[in-house]
C-alpha cells in the first residue's frame, strides 16, 4: 500500500481495519468519501479477523521508526497500549517495546521489538504494546529493576476500539532525531498526539524536606483507634495527599508499616488504608500517580512480605531463618500457629505449598506470595485457593501476581464467606464459576473475568479486558473504569454489572436476564477520573455500536443526559420509559457503588432527577415477536 500506492499511514489502516456503521456515519463527509473509496478497492483483501498486528517499521520518507498497534474492527482480540514519560538527568538508553504474549513467567523473559534511543537529561518517553496489560506491567517492572528512575507503572494505560471514529483503532509510537536527540510521539490512526497531563514530576530523592508535621499527626492518629476511611477522608480534606511530597509520602509507608508489625490488627487497619491510597482517585498535587503508586504499592508488599511464613522447619523459639530468596523470616509449623498468641495472619510461598496448614480461626487470613507459582496448573496459586479454602481457610490476600490464571475458581458451589483480595496483575478468568465468595481486584484486570458467574460479588478497581461476564448467571460486578470490548455476551439469570466508565464495544449482546425491570442488568455510568482525581463525564457514554445486540431479556442503563446515544448503536434494541420502578431497582447498586469508588449518586446525577440522567434499553419488541415467528 505504501511503496505501489503511495498511500499515508491513514489509507493503510484504513485498509487493513475499514471503518463501517455507526463509526462511518460519525466521519466528516470529506473524510467518508475517502473511506468510501478505499473500502471499494480493497474491503475484499481485508484480513479476516480476530487480529491484533504489531508492526515494527522503519519510514524512511519521514525519517522516523514506528511500533504500531492496530486493532481488529470485529474486537475479538486483546490488546493494551501504555506511555510513560519520565524526566532523567543522566544518560540513559531505553526502547520502545512489542510484547504479544501473556505466558511469560518472568520480566527476564520480556520480548523486546523495537529502536532503542539514548536521551541526555531530558525527558525519556517509553512506550507499550501488548495483548494483555500484565505483560506490560512485567516489561516495566523489568526495567525499573535496571533503573530505580524508571516507574513500574506507566502514566496511561487504554484498549483501542477497530475501525473507531474517535482513533481510528490504532496507535503509533514514533521515535526520530539525531542520535542522543531523539523525541518519542504517540498518536493515532488520525495523526492525533497522545499528550500525557503536565505539571507533575515523577519520583525523586531530590527536592525538599519531608514535612514532619503530617508525620507528626500521623503519629497521633496512630496512638488512637486507626479507622482506615476516616483517616483517608481527613487527608482528602485537609489536602494532606495533594500537599506532601515523594519524601513524606515515603516516611509515612514506613512510619505505617512499623505500626502493622505491631499486630494483626494493627496491620489489616494499615492494608485497608493503603489499599484506599492505591484503589481510590484523588489529587496528587504535584506528584505523578504512576510514582505515588509505586510507592504505595512497594510498601503493600513489604507489609505482606513481614507476615509469618508457614512452613515444615520451625525453633521453639521463632527464630527467624533465612528463606532462599534473602529475606529475614519466621516459619510457623502447624503446631506453632496454633499455639501461636494471634494466629491470624500467616504466608505461604511457592516453596512452603506443602505445610500449609488448617485454619483454626474463622477471620484468620492467608497471605499468598504469587512469585514462583506457575500460572495455572495443578501448582497454580489459583490450585492452592482451593486446597486452602478445603482446609478451612476463608480470607485470601495474593501478591505480587503476575499473570495468574483462574483466581477464585475450583470453590465450588456455596463458597459464601470466602474473599479474595488480588494485588498486581491478576490473569485470565478471575472468578469465573464464582458461586458465592467475593473478590477484590486491586488493578485493573484481564480478560474473562467473571465467566459463567451463578453468585457472589466481584470488584475491580480498574479496567477489566475482553469477554467480561461472558454467560454469567447471577452476581453483582463493579468495574471502577471502562470494559475492553463484548462485556456480558450471553449472560442470563440475574447478573448485574456497573461499568462506571465505558465499553468499546458489543455491550451485553444476546443478553437474556429474565425481566425488563427487576432481572438482570448493566449499567454503564459514562464517566472518567481526570487527572486530578476528580470527576468528569465521557464525551461520548458508549462510542461503539451493538449495544443490547439481539438480546431478549434484562435491561441496560446508560447515564447519557445530553442524549448522544443513537437508535443505530443499538441492533434489535429500543429505548424506552426510565420510570421509577427502574430507579428503585438500580439505586441500591449505585449506592454500593459509592461505598466502593468513592464515585457518589449526586455526582452522577448532578442534582437533576434520575430519569433525566439515565436511559433505558430493552429487547426490542418487534425483534422479539420476528424471531418468534421464525421459531427461535
Amino acid at each position: 500500500y505504501n511503496r505501489v500506492y503511495g498511500y499515508p499511514l491513514e489509507y493503510i489502516l484504513e485498509a487493513l481495519a475499514p471503518t463501517t456503521e455507526h463509526d462511518f456515519v460519525m466521519l466528516p463527509p470529506e473524510k467518508q468519501k475517502i473511506y468510501r473509496a478505499i473500502q471499494r478497492a480493497h474491503l475484499h483483501g481485508s484480513p479476516d479477523g480476530p487480529w491484533f498486528f504489531i508492526v515494527a517499521r522503519n519510514d524512511r520518507a519521514r525519517d522516523e521508526m514506528q511500533l504500531i498497534g492496530i486493532t481488529d474492527t470485529s474486537m475479538l482480540r486483546p490488546q493494551v497500549f501504555a506511555l510513560q514519560t519520565t524526566d532523567v538527568i543522566a544518560s540513559t538508553t531505553f526502547a520502545s517495546l512489542s510484547v504479544n504474549s501473556a505466558t511469560k513467567q518472568s520480566p527476564s523473559y520480556t520480548e523486546i521489538a523495537s529502536s532503542q534511543q539514548t536521551l541526555l537529561a531530558m525527558t525519556v518517553s517509553i512506550g507499550a504494546i501488548a495483548s494483555e496489560k500484565q505483560a506490560i506491567d512485567a516489561f516495566f517492572q523489568s526495567l525499573h529493576a535496571e533503573d530505580a528512575r524508571i516507574a513500574p507503572v506507566a502514566d496511561a494505560y487504554w484498549n483501542a476500539r477497530g475501525g473507531s471514529y474517535s482513533d481510528g483503532g490504532a496507535f503509533v509510537f514514533s521515535v526520530k532525531g539525531e542520535r542522543g536527540a531523539e523525541t518519542m510521539q504517540c498518536y493515532d490512526k488520525f495523526g492525533r498526539e497522545v499528550i500525557m497531563p503536565r505539571g507533575t514530576r515523577p519520583f525523586s530523592e531530590n527536592g525538599a524536606p519531608r514535612d514532619e508535621f503530617i508525620l507528626t499527626w500521623l503519629n497521633s492518629r496512630l496512638k488512637q483507634d486507626l479507622f482506615p476511611r476516616a483517616l483517608f477522608g481527613e487527608m482528602l480534606a485537609a489536602k494532606m495527599l495533594e500537599r506532601f511530597n515523594y519524601k513524606t509520602l515515603r516516611a509515612m509507608c514506613e512510619q505505617l508499616a512499623r505500626y502493622a508489625a505491631s499486630s494483626d490488627d494493627a496491620r489489616e487497619r494499615v492494608i485497608e488504608f493503603l489499599s484506599l491510597l492505591n484503589d481510590l482517585r484523588f489529587d496528587c498535587g504535584e506528584k505523578k500517580r504512576s510514582s505515588v503508586l509505586a510507592i504505595v504499592r512497594g510498601a503493600l508488599d513489604g507489609i505482606f512480605d513481614a507476615v509469618r511464613l508457614v512452613g515444615a522447619r520451625h525453633s521453639p523459639n521463632h527464630d527467624a531463618e533465612k528463606s532462599e530468596r534473602g529475606a529475614t523470616q519466621s516459619r510457623l509449623s502447624e503446631e506453632q500457629y496454633q499455639a501461636n498468641a494471634s494466629p491470624l495472619h500467616a504466608r505461604v510461598t511457592d516453596e512452603l505449598i506443602e505445610h500449609l496448614p488448617r485454619s483454626f480461626a474463622p477471620n484468620s487470613t492467608l497471605f499468598i506470595d504469587a512469585r514462583g507459582f506457575p500460572p495455572e496448573g495443578d501448582a497454580s496459586v489459583s490450585r492452592l485457593i482451593v486446597r486452602a479454602f478445603e482446609m478451612g481457610w476463608k480470607k485470601f490476600v495474593v501478591y505480587r501476581c503476575k499473570g495468574d490464571r483462574f483466581i477464585g475458581c475450583g470453590l465450588g458451589p456455596n463458597s459464601d464467606g470466602v474473599r479474595i483480595d488480588v494485588y498486581g496483575s491478576s490473569g485470565d478468568y478471575l472468578g469465573s464459576g464464582l458461586d458465592g465468595a467475593e473478590i477484590f481486584a486491586h488493578n485493573d484486570a484481564q480478560d474473562q473475568v467473571g465467566q459463567i458467574l451463578k453468585r457472589g460479588k466481584i470488584v475491580i478497581y480498574g479496567m477489566v479486558g475482553q469477554t467480561f461476564l461472558y454467560g454469567a448467571k447471577g452476581g453483582d460486578v463493579f468495574v471502577m473504569g471502562n470494559a475492553a470490548g463484548r462485556p456480558l455476551i450471553n449472560a442470563v439469570g440475574r447478573v448485574r454489572a456497573i461499568i462506571n466508565g465505558t465499553s468499546l464495544d458489543y455491550c451485553a449482546e444476546s443478553f437474556m436476564a429474565g425481566a425488563e425491570t427487576g432481572g438482570g442488568f448493566v449499567i454503564i455510568n459514562g464517566m472518567e477520573f481526570n487527572a486530578r482525581g476528580n470527576l468528569a463525564r465521557l464525551d461520548q457514554p458508549y462510542p461503539g455500536g451493538n449495544f443490547f445486540s439481539l438480546a431478549s431479556g434484562g435491561a441496560g442503563y446508560i447515564a447519557d443526559p445530553n442524549r448522544k446515544l443513537t437508535d443505530d448503536q443499538l441492533n434489535e434494541a429500543e429505548f424506552v420509559e426510565f420510570k421509577d420502578d427502574d430507579w428503585r431497582v438500580i439505586e441500591p447498586y449505585l449506592r454500593e457503588n459509592e461505598k466502593l469508588f468513592g464515585i457518589r449518586v449526586e455526582e452522577l446525577l448532578e442534582r437533576r432527577a434520575p430519569r433525566e440522567i439515565y436511559r433505558k434499553v430493552i429487547a426490542s419488541k418487534q425483534g422479539a415477536i420476528a424471531a418468534s415467528e421464525r421459531g427461535e
